[in-house]
């Protein structure tokens, strides 16, 4: 079980254990072998291969020579050792890949935040903060929603690099009672943590957009143009049964989007699993339209029971990134058989 606890310290390792483990093997098989020939046979750039090479050669574990790299003694020890873990890592990182691939979407982040068998929602939090910040330019213009999932991960977010060019805006209006969880609330943590500018909006989600439109006030005007210029978006997955209450649609409605399989909620707009716009709201901020022009489009989820929502988002914008835990993941993987 160490590979798999070393993945809940470092999400990330489990990638660069395997890539180091195999160049090791690689070496080992094919010694003397040029980095051209290594960087070929792991299907990676040259440049990857000479920064993993020089980290093996001071670790002693490598020798690079003109004819070549050869591994070492100690080399051959550690490679003995590691193999045991590489099938742990490879879970991971094959489950990823395949995901990636049945789904057709950009990427996918699984984090393993189970700890004794209990859902660590700060350490999910934690590593989905730091996924998200390597998507961060200054002077991007950043949208989030609100929901108890963005309010988790702002609050854990670390403070790094600022963002002093960029902005923070709520991409959809307040809903709920809690102002903490609202849209509003933690597009302010947010800003403060990336030390950006921020702009908030003081209109009910469920508001209709064309009543907004006809109010002539410059904050409105000023929000319409941010909105519509997202170019990294972060939100969280929502269900149709729980959305459709949270935003106080009619009993017959509710019905109406159960018999005809509803089960995700974005932007106002619910779907079927196959991605199908069956119902849509009227209702303040960023439009479905507007959300398929989004540059860089990250969802955020934990939970099995946001597997089917997720493969909606999925059939909704291809070039989505979906970051997930471990049994969200093994959940999607099932619905999709």
């Amino acid at each position: 079980m160490i590979g798999s606890d070393l993945t809940k310290l470092v999400p990330e390792i489990s990638e660069l254990y395997l890539l180091r483990y195999e160049m090791l093997k690689i070496i080992s098989d094919n010694e003397p072998i040029g980095r051209r020939a290594l960087a070929r046979m792991l299907g990676v750039n040259e440049r990857k291969v000479r920064k993993q090479s020089d980290f093996l050669q001071r670790l002693n574990y490598i020798n690079i020579t003109e004819m070549g790299m050869n591994i070492t003694e100690e080399g051959m020890e550690v490679l003995a050792i590691s193999g045991k873990y590489a099938d742990e890592f490879r879970d991971i990182k094959n489950l990823k890949s395949k995901l990636i691939k049945k789904l057709e979407i950009e990427d996918i982040y699984i984090i393993d935040a189970n700890i004794g068998g209990i859902f660590n929602s700060k350490s999910f939090a934690v590593y989905a903060g730091e996924y998200i910040h390597g998507f961060i330019s200054d002077g991007d213009i950043i949208g989030i929603t609100g929901g108890s999932t963005m309010k988790l991960m702002v609050d854990y977010m670390n403070n790094g690099k600022s963002y002093p060019k960029s902005i923070v805006v709520p991409a959809r209006g307040s809903l709920g009672k809690k102002y903490e969880y609202q849209a509003n609330a933690i597009v302010e943590i947010l800003a403060d943590k990336l030390g950006t500018e921020y702009f908030t909006i003081n209109f009910p989600d469920y508001m209709d957009a064309d009543i907004i439109d006809e109010i002539k006030d410059d904050d409105i005007k000023k929000y319409n143009r941010l909105i519509g210029s997202i170019d990294l978006l972060v939100f969280g997955v929502g269900r149709a049964d729980i959305m459709s209450l949270r935003r106080r649609l009619s009993q017959d409605t509710i019905m109406e989007l159960e018999s005809r399989g509803a089960v995700c909620e974005a932007f106002g707009n619910y779907f079927d699993i196959d991605g199908n716009n069956i119902f849509e709201t009227s209702s303040i901020g960023l439009t479905l339209d507007g959300y398929k022009r989004v540059r860089t489009a990250i969802a955020v989820a934990f939970g099995n029971e946001k597997a089917e929502p997720i493969i909606s988002l999925a059939n909704i914008k291809k070039d989505i990134r979906i970051i997930m835990d471990l049994e969200c993941a093994r959940s999607v993987e099932k619905c999709l058989k």
